[in-house]
């Protein structure tokens, strides 16, 4: 595992009071995945966070994603940690270039162009997965040609997904994947 990805699964069980799982096999931090409604709830219960969602962060779930917790890891350290995740997960692990889900990052550059091409095009090189997304920000980096030519191969997955609605594809990039705001 990446040591970044180490420190977010660290940060969440320090978070959690937890020690870091040490055993099994583990999603390498890339949503989407699926999860448990009751543990989610359950987590967020134990995080002080209401489950209405209308004041995201009254209980401090925004400060333990600025000591580096993420919301992907913290699930996972509270469903292998705390709640039952033998009894609602299952892992299945599949081959390089076949995964079910891709997303491009920020300061993905080259490979992010790359990958969202493959996808376009449905290449052999994980160029199918069945979903697909993005970090917010994952295309501020880009610019001139660069940014046209990976909006054209965003159109064109969101079009032969029957998805594209939008007026333009900045519109597109700005409702599917955002700016980062620190």
């Amino acid at each position: 595992m990446p040591s970044e990805h180490k420190s977010w699964f660290w940060a969440s069980a320090g978070v959690l009071g937890q020690q870091a799982m040490d055993w099994g096999k583990w999603p390498a931090s890339v949503t989407p995945m699926v999860l448990h409604k009751q543990s989610t709830l359950d987590m967020l219960s134990m995080l002080g966070e209401s489950p209405d969602f209308y004041t995201a962060c009254s209980g401090g779930l925004c400060d333990r994603f600025r000591q580096k917790a993420t919301e992907f890891t913290l699930y996972l350290v509270y469903a292998a940690r705390i709640a039952s995740f033998d009894c609602i997960h299952a892992i299945e692990e599949r081959p390089w270039g076949n995964e079910i889900a891709a997303s491009i990052w920020r300061n993905g550059g080259e490979g992010a162009s790359e990958q969202v091409r493959a996808i376009a095009e449905h290449s052999d090189l994980n160029g199918r997965p069945l979903f697909f997304g993005s970090q917010a920000g994952a295309l501020d980096g880009f610019q001139g040609t660069a940014r046209f030519d990976i909006l054209q191969n965003l159109f064109a997955i969101y079009e032969n997904a029957s998805l594209y609605e939008w007026a333009s594809w900045d519109d597109m990039a700005d409702c599917v994947i955002g700016q980062f705001d620190q």
